[in-house]
């Protein structure tokens, strides 16, 4: 969820459905299905998986003919609220929903705690070759603003000036590492 959505999204009346509707396991971060409803019975793991162009995938189940990402749902049944601002996946796997996995963040921590985009073709997000300089480049961005940090002879002194303005921006250490999928499997 992010701050800009409208509030009435969010409603008493929705979280009513959902409480009726699923059972919430913190320790395993699994929607429960506590009543049948379409194609899905009663007892069975809620919602569907959402995979996305970037690789992401996130598990969404529908309330009140309402699409819901299925960690806010979690959220709400875990802590009795909506939650306030984004919920940040803290090891970037958008099906971990365990509780201890999840936390309260601004878009902007949530995107410093991005993973490598599957387009990454140097393994280092941030670094890139230029043909036109024929050197490697390094940029960063910070609050929507691209910071470019250089054109360097060797990949590894890219990527080091990387590493550093990641770490001077407070960036999340897993920034920019493999994206982890569902059974641990790296892609």
């Amino acid at each position: 969820m992010r701050l800009s959505e409208k509030p009435e999204r969010y409603s008493k009346a929705t979280a009513d459905e959902a409480r009726r509707l699923f059972s919430y396991s913190p320790d395993t971060g699994v929607l429960v299905r506590i009543v049948d409803h379409a194609n899905q019975r009663k007892g069975s793991e809620a919602g569907c998986c959402d995979r996305f162009a970037s690789g992401l995938q996130y598990r969404r189940v529908s309330v009140l003919s309402r699409r819901y990402r299925s960690h806010i749902i979690a959220w709400l049944l875990h802590y009795g609220k909506w939650p306030g601002s984004d919920i940040d996946h803290r090891d970037g796997n958008g099906e971990n929903n365990r509780i201890s996995n999840l936390r309260l963040s601004t878009h902007i921590e949530n995107l410093m705690n991005r993973s490598m985009s599957k387009r990454n073709k140097t393994g280092k997000t941030g670094v890139c070759w230029s043909k036109s300089k024929n050197k490697w480049e390094a940029s960063i961005r910070v609050m929507y603003k691209l910071i470019y940090l250089g054109a360097f002879e060797d990949f590894s002194i890219a990527v080091k000036a990387r590493e550093d303005a990641e770490k001077k921006h407070g960036f999340s250490p897993r920034h920019g590492s493999p994206r982890v999928m569902d059974k641990g499997v790296i892609q």
